[in-house]
């Protein structure tokens, strides 16, 4: 028996990727990546947003909310105790990736959510 890093125990030998699907993957990632690097693109120009700018990023930001969720979805916990998409014990890396991405204080996605949160003025 064999571990992986996830901690899932295979029977067997690992095998290595053929050369056509190590490129494939690579495609994708590229592909991914290329998205994710126009959409910070859009975010961060130098120059000032136009109307046209502030209606992408309004379109963008749902978007990339439901890519978050749909991992967070694929990584739920099952009824024992375990990723249901890694089989590790709840939370996963990815969960815990997410997580820390998301209440990182260098990040803007806490200061975002406090705008919501009615504020005690007493």
């Amino acid at each position: 028996m064999i571990a992986c890093p996830t901690g899932n125990w295979f029977a067997g030998t690992m095998t290595t990727l053929s050369a056509t699907h190590a490129a494939a993957n690579r495609l994708l990632r590229t592909h991914l990546y290329s998205h994710l690097d126009h959409a910070e693109f859009l975010a961060m120009k130098a120059t000032v947003w136009t109307d046209a700018d502030a209606d992408q990023a309004r379109e963008l930001l749902p978007d990339l909310v439901t890519v978050i969720r749909r991992c967070l979805a694929t990584h739920a916990d099952s009824d024992d105790g375990h990723c249901l998409r890694c089989g590790v014990p709840w939370p996963c890396p990815t969960v815990e990736t997410i997580h820390d991405e998301l209440l990182d204080p260098r990040h803007h996605f806490q200061p975002l959510c406090d705008l919501d949160t009615p504020q005690d003025t007493a």
